[in-house]
């Protein structure tokens, strides 16, 4: 139980695991979805890196799962492949994503990303601003090398919200090779690149209340959560997770704090 107080304040950062064997209990609902699960994504790049849009397919170990901008985890039909998180060639997580609770002045409220258990109140962007063209997945891949477009493209993110190392301490967030030298050196900015392969996105709960199917009749809050997933490219034990970040804040634009919040990662899988 915590409080998210506003943008001032520090953000509270919750960490999700999944494995290719073991995930997390589920509120079981119609795996049929509902209307706004219907979209088709088509970036079919797995290696893609920089702002690939609203979709990615993580896919550089052992595990296959499509994410989306708005933080569904699974649950998106990514083309060729389509949805569902694969361990191998076999599917084990139908949908994965997260529900919450708190007081807005005493007064009560829910929400969450559960399409499973049809569910859907976060929108790409930040509170307030949900046709924001800057609301996309920004992929950073190692192998790449330093100082490559997606590099250049985390400078977006960063506005959003995102996570970088400040190699010159002067609080902006600046990629060039200063050294001349072609690669990175603990004196040169670099993005938030963890393991092997970073997806980032920041989304908000806009969805408005004459449109949710669950908690209806309860509006936006003004949270946003900036989302960073990553993971290792190995075949080994490492291989079989995908980490997942979440950094809440209060965006202040319903009310200066929220309290007694509970945050809980949530998950259908089919083991």
């Amino acid at each position: 139980m915590f409080k998210i107080r506003n943008k001032n304040t520090t953000s509270f950062v919750i960490l999700l695991i999944l494995t290719g064997v073991l995930s997390l209990g589920f509120i079981e609902g119609n795996k049929n979805g509902n209307g706004r699960l219907n979209k088709v994504y088509n970036n079919t790049e797995i290696k893609s890196s920089g702002a690939v849009g609203d979709a990615f397919r993580f896919h550089i170990n052992n595990l296959n799962i499509p994410i989306n901008s708005s933080g569904v985890i699974a649950d998106v039909n990514l083309a060729p492949e389509g949805s569902e998180g694969k361990f191998g060639v076999a599917s084990f997580l139908f949908s994965s994503g997260f529900m919450m609770s708190g007081l807005t002045n005493n007064s009560l409220w829910a929400c969450a990303q559960a399409t499973a258990s049809r569910v859907q109140n976060f929108l790409p962007g930040p509170a307030g601003g949900n046709n924001d063209p800057r609301a996309q997945i920004y992929v950073l891949n190692r192998e790449e090398g330093d100082f490559v477009k997606s590099w250049d493209d985390w400078k977006v993110a960063v506005e959003l919200g995102a996570d970088f190392y400040d190699g010159d301490l002067n609080g902006l967030y600046e990629p060039v090779d200063k050294n001349g030298n072609g690669v990175w050196d603990p004196d040169e900015d670099a993005p938030d690149l963890i393991g092997d392969q970073t997806a980032w996105c920041l989304y908000n709960d806009g969805v408005p209340a004459a449109q949710r199917e669950r908690f209806s009749g309860i509006g936006p809050q003004g949270i946003e959560i900036r989302q960073t997933v990553f993971g290792y490219s190995s075949k080994g034990a490492l291989g079989n997770i995908l980490f997942v970040r979440y950094r809440l804040k209060n965006a202040g634009t319903v009310a200066d704090r929220l309290d007694s919040v509970l945050f809980s990662v949530w998950a259908d899988p089919d083991l």
